[in-house]
């Protein structure tokens, strides 16, 4: 009102203010009514701050602190409004969006803070991804009903994997050039660097998507037909030592040959261990008990095809351009045939 910039004890008062009351009306609401009329206050606050922080950026005040408590205590509210309405299976899908949601505002506004909000919201929706839901969804699960289990965990893990894919896209064609709605003296300093965000956002991204394909496909498996299991996991590892090998390629990069070196490696330890372990080897006569030869010979036969497949195509394309790593693939390809 006054245009002067507020102080430490302004902050402070406003901070208590703010605690004060919504613990007044918690405790009120919550001692009458359901705990989801809680929520009524909660997004009135929400909405109170953030139509006081529009009308801050609107006039062109120069506070900094001040636009950063009221940007602050919208997203507090609105982040604590969810739980209370929402059921427990969809609060990580709507803490993603809501992530999503912000990390785009940021990229719209060029604004730092909301950002940061926007790293913030992710990491609790990926906390309570693994405290909570990846229990429920994949721990104590009866595999009963295979159709609600799975759309069940696409809604939390798959949205949580879709929210930080589209935040990697959203990163990705960002410029510094130009003016946001938030002026850079209202903004606080970036916490991290939009390249780093953009790799961390890349890298998540992948290793989701790759520890929930194993989970999917082992109840897949269990489901509807037990014997095709390793093949199923064996066709998560070819398709990202595959994609690896062509990122490789394609770009140069070191970084994407040692993840695809890497993945070899895993591909060998998981064929040696888990794979002959699924199979019965027996180690003293090396043979396959079986119950039905042609059922389970195809499955193995299609896990070790797919395998030498995948080191055979990786050879092709590393041959001619980087020899010793043509050379790796070409000797796991021939190993893994005389193996078979």
């Amino acid at each position: 009102i006054h245009k002067q910039k507020s102080n430490t004890l302004t902050l402070i008062g406003m901070f208590f203010n703010a605690a004060v009351f919504f613990t007044s009306a918690f405790y009120i609401i919550d001692g009458r009514f359901d705990r989801e009329w809680v929520a009524a206050a909660s997004l009135a606050l929400a909405l109170f701050y953030t139509a006081q922080a529009a009308v801050f950026v609107r006039r062109g005040i120069s506070d900094r602190n001040l636009l950063v408590l009221l940007t602050g205590f919208a997203s507090f509210f609105l982040t604590v409004t969810i739980p209370l309405v929402l059921s427990d299976k969809l609060i990580t899908t709507a803490w993603s969006i809501q992530a999503l949601v912000f990390l785009w505002m940021s990229c719209r506004m060029k604004s730092n803070f909301i950002r940061t909000v926007s790293y913030v919201l992710y990491f609790l929706a990926f906390a309570r991804l693994f405290a909570f839901d990846f229990q429920k969804n994949f721990i104590f699960v009866k595999n009963l009903d295979y159709t609600n289990e799975m759309l069940m965990r696409l809604m939390t893990f798959g949205s949580f994997i879709a929210s930080v894919a589209l935040g990697y896209r959203l990163l990705k064609p960002e410029r510094k050039d130009g003016a946001g709605i938030i002026s850079r003296d209202n903004d606080t300093k970036e916490f991290i660097t939009v390249n780093s965000s953009y790799a961390i956002f890349a890298g998540l991204t992948a290793l989701l998507l790759f520890i929930y394909l194993h989970f999917e496909f082992y109840y897949i498996s269990k489901y509807f037909y037990p014997p095709c299991l390793m093949p199923l996991m064996t066709l998560i590892w070819i398709a990202a030592i595959i994609i690896a090998s062509a990122a490789c390629v394609k770009r140069a990069g070191k970084f994407f040959l040692k993840i695809a070196v890497m993945l070899s490696f895993g591909l060998v330890f998981k064929i040696f261990i888990f794979d002959m372990f699924f199979w019965r080897l027996s180690i003293g006569h090396f043979w396959f008990p079986v119950s039905y030869y042609l059922e389970e010979s195809s499955m193995r036969a299609l896990d070790f095809l797919m395998i030498i497949g995948a080191f055979a195509y990786s050879f092709f394309l590393f041959g001619g351009k980087i020899k010793d790593t043509a050379r790796f693939f070409g000797v796991l390809t021939l190993s893994m045939l005389f193996i078979y």
